[in-house]
């Protein structure tokens, strides 16, 4: 749908955008292309099995492209980055009073004599407040990172109640589906049943089956298609349809 080459980083690389299409075959055994996500992406190699494939038609029709490398890198929670970067302490550290520059009062007669003012106190107050500032600086960079871990720390335990969830979800719906297939096949049944009865009736007391549904139908104010009957009960069901249809 879309190509975007960036090359303002150190790496250059793709931004793309695309639509997954799977080249299977149908009941019938036609090859056919269809949009399917959930075939397209299997396992947690599927993004590299894409990259190799890439990679080969590229060079196929002539490109030079080199192939990146895995770097063997593992995902570490968040939890184990704490444990590994000291977190908690860094974290107790940043809640500690900010210093302050530090202030000579009482100092020696030697120390208040203008040459020890000069090549002493001023460069020590100049240093002492470059180190200040310094530090001033890393703290909010270091709270910044720490805020942005904490932030992770939420993000990740969000995305493993999602995960709960969507598990729970995706088990409730094929019960669901399981549901849905029964009551389509008791559904039939009870359709041809009634086809089967009708059909017995019209030949013990040769009637035709047509006179059958409309004296059935006009005496007892019922419809014998379930469905129509049905839109007849529920007119919310029936505007329901009509708005799906609409779309």
């Amino acid at each position: 749908m879309s190509a975007n080459i960036h090359l303002d980083e150190e790496t250059p690389h793709m931004h793309l955008v695309f639509i997954p299409v799977v080249h299977t075959k149908d009941k019938n055994g036609n090859t056919i292309d269809k949009v399917a996500c959930s075939e397209f992406w299997k396992g947690k190699d599927s993004y590299r099995e894409l990259q190799n494939a890439f990679y080969t038609h590229m060079i196929g029709h002539g490109f030079k492209l080199e192939r990146g490398q895995a770097n063997n890198s593992e995902h570490v929670s968040i939890e184990t980055l704490k444990k590994l970067t000291g977190f908690n302490k860094i974290d107790n550290f940043l809640k500690t009073d900010f210093p302050i520059p530090l202030e000579i009062e009482e100092v020696p007669e030697l120390i208040s004599s203008k040459y020890a003012q000069k090549q002493i106190i001023e460069p020590f107050k100049e240093e002492n407040l470059k180190l200040i500032e310094q530090n001033i600086y890393l703290r909010r960079n270091l709270s910044m990172i720490t805020e942005q871990v904490k932030l992770l720390d939420d993000c990740e335990k969000e995305n493993k109640k999602l995960i709960k969830e969507n598990r729970k979800l995706i088990k409730e719906n094929k019960r669901l589906l399981k549901d849905i297939d029964l009551f389509d096949r008791l559904l039939s049944t009870l359709q041809n049943t009634v086809n089967k009865l009708i059909s017995w009736v019209s030949s013990v007391f040769k009637i035709t089956e047509d006179s059958i549904i409309d004296t059935f139908e006009n005496e007892t104010n019922t419809y014998i298609n379930p469905m129509e009957q049905l839109l007849t009960e529920d007119e919310s069901l029936m505007k329901d349809l009509e708005q799906e249809y609409q779309k």
